[in-house]
C-alpha cells in the first residue's frame, strides 16, 4: 500500500512539473510581459482584423494591433528601475513583432511575384510557347515571351503616374523567371527519375523517356497476361498426369478380391458363414443340390479358367499397390512438367522483358 502512495505522489509531481505549451502568440520569454500579450492578443483578436481566415499569426493587421498594443505599455519617463527593466522588455517584444511584421510582408510579396509568374506563364503557353520543348529555339522563344511580359509592367506606370515607379518589383525579372522554371523543371525531372528509375538513362520530358516510361507499363501487363498464360499450361500439363496415371494402372489391375463389387459379395458370404446362415457353414456345398445343367456350366467355366493362360495386368497388384503406383508416376510426372513448365516460365519472362526499352541499345 505504502509502495502504491509513493508511487502515485511521484506521478503526480512529475505531471505537475511539466510545462505547459505556450501559445504561438507569445512572443516574449518574460512571464509578466506574457500577462500583458495576453490581453493584447484578445483585445485584437475582438476586433477580427483577420478577415474570417484561419490564423492571425500570418496577418500583418493583427500584428499591427499587436504592436501599437505593445507601445502603449510604454512607460514615457521611466524613473524607477522597476519602469526601466519594464521598458526594456516590452522594447524586446516590440522588436520581435516588428521582425514579424516584415517577414510577413516580405513573404507576402513573394507571394504575389508568383502569381504574376504564374499568369504570365500561362499567358505564353497560351500564345503557343513551350518550355519543355526538345527543340532549343522553341524554349528561347518562350523566354522571349516572358521577357516582353516583364517589360510591360515597367512601360507605363499604373493610372499614368510615374511616383509609382520608384516602388516598382525589382525582384520580378528574367533572372527570376528562368531561375523559377529551372528551380521547377528540377523537382519535376527528380519526381518522374524517382517514379521510373529504370529510365534514368534518358534525359526526363524527352521523347525516348516517355517511350521507356511506356514500355515499362506494357511490360507489368505483359507479365500478367504472361501468369495467366503460365496458370493455364501448369494446370493442363498436370491434369495429365493425373488421367495418365489412371489409365496406366486402371482397376482391372487389382485384385478381384479387392475389387469392390467382389469385395462387397465376399463380404457377405463371410458374414453368412460366421452367422450360420448358409449351407457352407454347416458342411454342406451348395453344388450338390444344383441342377445338372447349371452345374456343369460351373465346371466348365472353372475349367475354362484354369486353361485359360493370362498375359495381361490383371488382376495382378492390390488396392494399396495400386495407389503406391499411381502416386509415384503422377509425382514423377509433375516433377518432369515443373522442369517443362521452369523453362515456359523463363521464355515468357524474357519475351516480357525484350518489351522495357530502357537504353539506346534496346531493339524492340
Amino acid at each position: 500500500m505504502i509502495n502504491k502512495i509513493i508511487i502515485l505522489i511521484i506521478c503526480l509531481v512529475f505531471s505537475c512539473s511539466k510545462p505547459a505549451i505556450k501559445p504561438q502568440y507569445l512572443l516574449s520569454e518574460y512571464s509578466e510581459i506574457n500577462q500583458l500579450e495576453q490581453q493584447d492578443h484578445t483585445a485584437c483578436e475582438n476586433l477580427k482584423l483577420n478577415l474570417n481566415q484561419s490564423s492571425n499569426l500570418n496577418n500583418n493587421l493583427y500584428w499591427h494591433c499587436r504592436l501599437s498594443f505593445s507601445k502603449f505599455h510604454l512607460e514615457i519617463k521611466p524613473v524607477f528601475p522597476k519602469q526601466i527593466e519594464l521598458n526594456k522588455k516590452i522594447t524586446d517584444l516590440i522588436t520581435k513583432i516588428s521582425l514579424l511584421i516584415s517577414k510577413n510582408q516580405q513573404t507576402n510579396i513573394a507571394n504575389e511575384i508568383n502569381k504574376i509568374d504564374e499568369s504570365d506563364h500561362k499567358k505564353c503557353i497560351k500564345f503557343g510557347y513551350d518550355p519543355q520543348s526538345q527543340d532549343q529555339i522553341k524554349i528561347e522563344e518562350y523566354y522571349q515571351c516572358r521577357k516582353n511580359l516583364i517589360e510591360l509592367y515597367y512601360s507605363d506606370p499604373p493610372f499614368g503616374n510615374e511616383e509609382y515607379r520608384n516602388y516598382q518589383i525589382n525582384s520580378y525579372n528574367i533572372g527570376f523567371v528562368i531561375d523559377k522554371r529551372i528551380k521547377q523543371s528540377f523537382e519535376e525531372n527528380k519526381k518522374l527519375l524517382s517514379a521510373h528509375p529504370e529510365c534514368k538513362n534518358f534525359r526526363p520530358n524527352s521523347e525516348n523517356f516517355k517511350k521507356c516510361v511506356a514500355s515499362l507499363s506494357d511490360f507489368q501487363t505483359c507479365l500478367k497476361d504472361s501468369l495467366i498464360k503460365f496458370r493455364e499450361i501448369e494446370a493442363s500439363e498436370k491434369i495429365v498426369c493425373q488421367r495418365q496415371a489412371y489409365i496406366l494402372y486402371n482397376d482391372e489391375m487389382i485384385k478381384d478380391s479387392e475389387r469392390t463389387e467382389n469385395y462387397i459379395k465376399n463380404r457377405n458370404l463371410n458374414a453368412d458363414r460366421d452367422n450360420r446362415n448358409n449351407f457352407e457353414s454347416i458342411g454342406i456345398k451348395e453344388q450338390d443340390f444344383m441342377a445338372k445343367d447349371k452345374k456343369k456350366n460351373l465346371e466348365e467355366e472353372y475349367v475354362s479358367k484354369l486353361n485359360k493362360i493370362n498375359n495381361t495386368n490383371n488382376n495382378i497388384y492390390s488396392k494399396y499397390e495400386i495407389s503406391r503406383l499411381r502416386k509415384n508416376f503422377i509425382i514423377n510426372c509433375i516433377n518432369f512438367i515443373d522442369n517443362k513448365l521452369s523453362i515456359k516460365k523463363q521464355e515468357l519472362n524474357k519475351s516480357c522483358d525484350n518489351i522495357k526499352f530502357i537504353s539506346e541499345n534496346n531493339n524492340n
